[in-house]
């Protein structure tokens, strides 16, 4: 196991924002949503929602983002994060592909339960 300071090392905040990084991706399958709008789906900081946005982008052109025309009021105008066309059925394989691969993960961890 790498040790902590190499550089192969991932620190528990890097595994933090690249999980909730996944979070967004199956969220935004239902919709586009607001950083806010994110931060309360997944119970997690602010700052933790944007930092696996950035890690998104890092992907690619996975993310669509708008933000809304202003209207008549000095209020914030969040940004809208979106999968951008075509993503989402890549993210549903690979999310179907995880799921199946736990299942089997568990089913196989019975059996092996099971035998001993």
């Amino acid at each position: 196991m790498p040790r902590a300071g190499s550089s192969t090392h991932i620190d528990r905040r890097t595994l933090l924002v690249r999980r909730t990084a996944g979070e967004i991706a199956l969220k935004l399958l239902d919709g586009p949503m607001t950083s806010r709008d994110l931060e309360l789906e997944l119970g997690v900081e602010n700052r933790t929602v944007m930092r696996a946005i950035r890690e998104i982008e890092t992907w690619g052109d996975v993310l669509h983002v708008t933000r809304p025309t202003r209207h008549g009021h000095k209020g914030s105008r969040p940004y809208v994060y979106a999968l951008a066309c075509g993503w989402d059925a890549c993210v549903r394989s690979v999310a179907d592909a995880v799921s199946a691969r736990e299942e089997m993960t568990v089913s196989l961890g019975l059996a092996l339960e099971g035998a001993a």
